[in-house]
């Protein structure tokens, strides 16, 4: 090691290493009469005893759920963890409503998938939040992840189709309207059931937006509901 000889039946070595890793140390007497244990070489044994030196904050952040919105108020929570040398101790996962100062820890995952228990937990329809993770080593270094911000909406929008009593010519032209206090219109589809039929997609692209036009083209005469 570089460092001097010490004398006696005890004593400490005070031992900086050069970088992170996993050190192995092992202690070599000589009695006065000039006799001294093995000293060891090569690149294998583990010595007397070792220690992880470990100066490096592991890494981490949220796999799920990504954002914008969650449709459950104990959506799926995930993350990744690494930590090259000590490994990782534990995940914990932590949420609050957007942009206060306060976090709320929902569970510890010790085992690599780390996945959250929401368990009490949960979100509040039409709230927004913050998530992260704080991850822990085996020496005790922390790293807090990026903040992952995500909308709870777990109610289904409303829409509502109007199309004309009678039609001489195709396409019907079939008016839409949609709404969503929460998280805004995706996409509107049109379903079309034929007196006697049933319900079908009626294979018009998706629209998008607050309200609309789908020109239908039926296949016969006869009465449709939109």
């Amino acid at each position: 090691s570089g460092l001097p000889a010490q004398s006696g039946e005890n004593g400490t070595f005070n031992y900086t290493p050069p970088a992170d890793g996993t050190y192995y140390f092992q202690t070599v007497a000589t009695d006065n009469a000039g006799n001294q244990e093995t000293v060891p070489s090569g690149d294998t044994g583990t010595g007397d005893d070792s220690t992880i030196y470990d100066t490096t904050d592991p890494t981490g952040s949220v796999t799920a759920p990504t954002g914008p919105y969650v449709d459950e108020t104990q959506p799926l929570f995930t993350a990744d963890a690494d930590d090259a040398t000590s490994g990782v101790a534990s995940v914990l996962f932590q949420y609050r409503v957007s942009g206060t100062g306060v976090y709320t820890d929902v569970s510890t995952d010790t085992t690599s998938p780390y996945e959250a228990v929401w368990g009490s937990e949960s979100l509040a329809d039409g709230q927004t939040y913050d998530l992260r993770v704080i991850v822990t080593d085996n020496v005790g270094n922390v790293y807090t992840s990026d903040v992952v911000t995500v909308t709870c909406d777990t109610i289904a929008p409303e829409s509502s189709a109007s199309s004309p009593d009678y039609d001489t010519e195709d396409p019907i032209a079939v008016d839409w309207t949609a709404s969503d206090s929460t998280s805004d219109i995706d996409e509107v589809l049109l379903y079309v059931r034929a007196e006697g039929g049933s319900w079908a997609n009626s294979g018009l692209p998706a629209q998008s937006g607050e309200n609309g036009t789908f020109n239908y083209t039926p296949p016969a005469d006869g009465t449709y509901y939109f």
